[in-house]
């Protein structure tokens, strides 16, 4: 976890305790809230994961293994159909992502 992402949550923390020990305010609501969307958008992590897919592949006979890798692989990758298995490798790993996931 970062260290910004820790310092925000012991800020709510913080904010939580005065809010419970002194009342709310709008000002205090309106603060608590943003936090609450901001850790909410900083929670991610970084999975690793394993896609299978299997092809049959019509060709000359003349043309290498590495020709019809590559087609295939073309081919796979824009039809969806083609996946047999997918599973998690690594969860919560340290790298750069190959591509993020936005649910919002």
């Amino acid at each position: 976890m970062s260290t910004e992402l820790k310092e925000l949550q012991q800020i709510a923390q913080r904010l939580d305790v005065y809010m419970h020990e002194h009342g709310n305010s709008v000002a205090l609501v309106t603060a608590a809230e943003a936090i609450a969307e901001e850790l909410d958008n900083r929670d991610v992590t970084v999975t690793r994961v394993q896609i299978t897919l299997q092809v049959d592949v019509k060709h000359k006979t003349m043309l290498d293994t590495e020709t019809i890798y590559e087609e295939a692989l073309s081919h796979a990758c824009y039809t969806n159909d083609l996946v047999t298995d997918i599973f998690t490798l690594e969860e919560n790993i340290d790298v750069d992502p190959d591509f993020n996931v936005d649910l919002s």
